[in-house]
């Protein structure tokens, strides 16, 4: 009795850890503050802006399986280090139950258990929330354009110590 009790406890265990991994943010294997060159090695050269440069590439090639086809990811780079990402994107109202489409579902899936996102309970959501998590700051602002109804989303992840750049 004992030994499936304990068996079935392991495999419990199991399908948790499994269930945990399926929602995992997006690696995109480097860290904020890591050196740029990292960043460069993986996805090119930066392009230069006024007081910092950045490397831009389709979010579906960086954060394969995740969703957010229509997005761009630009990886924000200063003082020789990754200072954070910005994932933007311009999606058709029409297009907002396609889950591989808008970076809405890519945070409720991936942060679900944050209190600020919890209270996304709607694809027609629109504002601005922030939530911090290990000292990394996240920053999701999604607006409709009601004249061309366009949605427009923008996630900003970064560190204190960055963020004042990238505004």
């Amino acid at each position: 009795m004992k030994k499936k009790l304990i068996f079935k406890y392991f495999i419990f265990i199991f399908l948790f850890s499994f269930n945990q991994v399926i929602a995992e943010e997006c690696d995109l294997e480097f860290e904020i503050g890591d050196d740029a060159s990292k960043a460069i090695f993986l996805y090119g050269e930066p392009k230069e802006e006024a007081n910092y440069s950045y490397i831009e590439e389709f979010a579906k090639f960086v954060c394969v399986g995740h969703g957010m086809d229509n997005a761009m990811i630009k990886i924000l780079l200063r003082d020789d280090k990754i200072g954070g990402y910005k994932i933007n994107s311009d999606t058709r109202k029409e297009d907002q139950d396609d889950k591989n489409k808008f970076i809405y579902y890519y945070v409720k899936e991936n942060f679900a258990n944050v209190a600020e996102v919890e209270d996304l309970t709607n694809p027609d959501w629109t504002g601005s929330i922030y939530w911090e998590i290990n000292n990394i700051y996240y920053y999701y602002y999604k607006f409709l354009n009601q004249k061309t109804s366009i949605v427009t989303e923008e996630l900003f992840v970064t560190k204190e110590r960055f963020g004042k750049y990238f505004n």
